[in-house]
């Protein structure tokens, strides 16, 4: 079967295409990242933090405590921390980019 939206081939047995849920999953976890920046923003609540093999940290995706906002897979909670909004250096480019990128929308 072809996808009706995307086109994408979608193998027997399953009952939707794999790219559009995925894309659609992936909407639905930044709409609820993107609902928590005002109260990030002040103080009330921490988006949590973890460190990669490469020693790198990635913003994990609330809601999806293994997902990180650039779309790795963390799973070991062993390298966990808080988000320090005033100090996103040490935080992927990725991830970093998609935080700038929601803050500026939210501020619209």
């Amino acid at each position: 079967m072809i996808c009706g939206t995307c086109g994408t081939y979608v193998p027997d047995g399953l009952l939707s295409c794999p790219k559009c849920t995925i894309t659609k999953s992936k909407d639905g976890f930044m709409t609820l990242q993107r609902a928590l920046i005002p109260a990030v923003l002040e103080g009330r609540i921490q988006f949590n933090t973890s460190r990669d093999e490469a020693m790198r940290w990635h913003i994990m995706l609330a809601g999806a405590p293994k997902h990180t906002w650039c779309g790795m897979v963390v799973a070991s909670p062993r390298y966990r921390s808080k988000l320090d909004v005033g100090n996103l250096i040490k935080v992927c480019a990725d991830c970093r980019a998609l935080f700038h990128e929601l803050v500026n929308e939210v501020k619209k």
